[in-house]
């Protein structure tokens, strides 16, 4: 178990994590960013156990303190910046060129998640390349994919976007942010080689909907016009031929950090193909992760 602790008054708080029963804590992370009940810029990554991501204060005993990004993939034990590396660092010194996210705290749109249960391993995130955070209304916030729990990135689009799945991942809707649009966006490959329609309204996006139930492929945007009405849009993907258990891959995050081990153990999970279209449904339940091979034990492997 996770557990943050913020003294009255400061603004940064100690991550703990507790032994199997809870019995006695760790810290495994000083000066995370959090606000002044206490909630912290993290989040767990659902789906892929142990891992998560922070905003951390490069010095959190100073008022002005940058925040940056760090990563953990065993639960805490060890941390790493979000290596980006590719034409995004092209001419910037490699010290300096990480992506920092948005995270629960730092963005205005909280149920905009970084991962979800039923898609483990791809994330969408908001954020920018850079030794530190910026904040949310710079123009140098991009839209950013992932599709091995941020080992690699790619870049969606050059602004902020909005996204919901639906259908255990099979569609993904994506609408831009910050900016009145006509442009509703949409994705059978996890946000990547996305289609794009126009609605008859220009609008200014309020926020994406859906259901978490299998085959459920419809969405509803809420959004105001330019003269401060409210509009709704339902938007329904007709559904495809179900999915065959051909079309779903298996995915470790082992095999991502090229170890084939990850405490104790090479996990993978189910998720569908992105080069398939088609309805996940009743094909795939929720994963439960599954061992599929023990490793010998290392050091990180043992509670503390």
């Amino acid at each position: 178990m996770w557990l943050g602790h913020t003294k009255t008054g400061d603004k940064a708080s100690t991550l703990f994590l507790s032994n199997w029963n809870g019995t006695y804590y760790t810290k495994i992370q000083d000066g995370l960013v959090s606000s002044a009940t206490g909630t912290l810029d993290m989040e767990k990554l659902a789906g892929l156990n142990g891992t998560a991501i922070a905003n951390v204060y490069t010095d959190a005993s100073n008022d002005q303190s940058t925040v940056y990004t760090k990563q953990t993939f065993d639960y805490g034990r060890t941390w790493r910046r979000v290596s980006i590396g590719g034409a995004a660092c092209q001419g910037k010194d490699d010290k300096k060129c990480y992506l920092n996210i948005l995270n629960y705290i730092s963005r205005s749109v909280k149920n905009n998640n970084l991962a979800f249960q039923d898609i483990p391993g791809v994330l969408i995130v908001k954020g920018n390349v850079g030794e530190y955070l910026l904040q949310e209304e710079s123009t140098l916030i991009k839209t950013w994919l992932s599709l091995d729990a941020g080992f690699t990135w790619q870049e969606l689009f050059d602004s902020p976007y909005q996204h919901e799945f639906a259908d255990h991942g099979s569609v993904a809707l994506l609408i831009s942010e910050n900016s009145t649009t006509t442009e509703i966006r949409y994705s059978y490959a996890y946000g990547k080689d996305s289609n794009a329609f126009s609605s008859q309204k220009s609008f200014k996006l309020v926020d994406i909907s859906t259901s978490a139930d299998a085959g459920y492929r419809k969405f509803m945007v809420t959004g105001y016009t330019s003269d401060h009405a409210l509009i709704i849009f339902k938007i329904d993907f007709a559904a495809d031929i179900e999915c065959k258990p051909s079309d779903l891959q298996s995915f470790s995050l082992a095999n991502a950090i090229q170890n084939n081990c990850l405490m104790g153990g090479e996990v993978q999970v189910k998720r569908r193909s992105p080069n398939t279209k088609c309805s996940v449904g009743g094909a795939m339940t929720p994963n439960t992760p599954v061992i599929v091979k023990p490793c010998e034990c290392q050091a990180l492997d043992f509670e503390w």
